[in-house]
């Protein structure tokens, strides 16, 4: 494996260019030659969400999920094997879903697999649809807000459910992952007081 496709990455919940110390974190791991390093930040425990781009370190992730006692993290896109799936799954983290399920069995298998509970939606754009709408170059639409609303629908057709349901669910997954967040207190209001927020949320 050269450099490029060994290195892995997380960012906290957020878009990485905002700059707030209570909605922002990342750092990065190396995972060249066989051998994980974390960057620093990993090591400091400032009790924030952290989302993961695990992508050929699955196993290796959770294994300094548990040894940095990180509670709360988000795995972005996950298209790994079951095992670490599994493992990812034990150790409590949400798994965001996104445009591939459209695309690829291997996504809908596992948008199948990872509990109701656990499951988010992305759209990972602009570039996530581009990528997937332009062929081989890579270079379709970039992708819009709305792509969600696909997401969702393919996400529900997966769990044999309705678009309405499934967006309650993920809804409902999203206020339990940021209750109680000092960080993120604002962000918690906003969707709790969105009119899709189930009753007893």
């Amino acid at each position: 494996m050269d450099d490029c496709e060994g290195q892995v990455s997380a960012t906290l919940l957020g878009i990485e260019q905002v700059q707030h110390p209570s909605v922002h974190l990342s750092f990065g791991l190396d995972v060249t030659k066989g051998h994980v390093a974390p960057n620093a930040l990993f090591q400091t425990d400032q009790g924030k969400i952290v989302n993961l781009h695990t992508k050929g370190a699955e196993m290796a992730i959770r294994e300094l999920l548990a040894q940095y006692r990180i509670e709360r993290a988000i795995v972005h896109w996950y298209s790994g094997g079951r095992p670490a799936l599994r493992e990812l799954i034990a150790h409590g983290c949400y798994f965001t879903i996104g445009v591939e399920i459209m695309h690829a069995d291997k996504i809908r298998t596992i948008a199948g697999l990872v509990p109701l509970d656990r499951l988010l939606t992305e759209t990972d754009n602009p570039g996530g649809w581009a990528w997937f709408s332009g062929g081989e170059d890579g270079a379709g639409e970039p992708g819009m807000p709305a792509l969600v609303e696909d997401v969702i629908t393919a996400l529900a057709a997966v769990r044999d459910t309705t678009p309405d349901a499934m967006r309650r669910t993920v809804h409902a997954n999203w206020l339990r992952l940021l209750a109680g967040d000092p960080h993120l207190r604002d962000v918690y209001a906003r969707l709790h007081d969105d009119p899709d927020t189930p009753d007893d949320l």
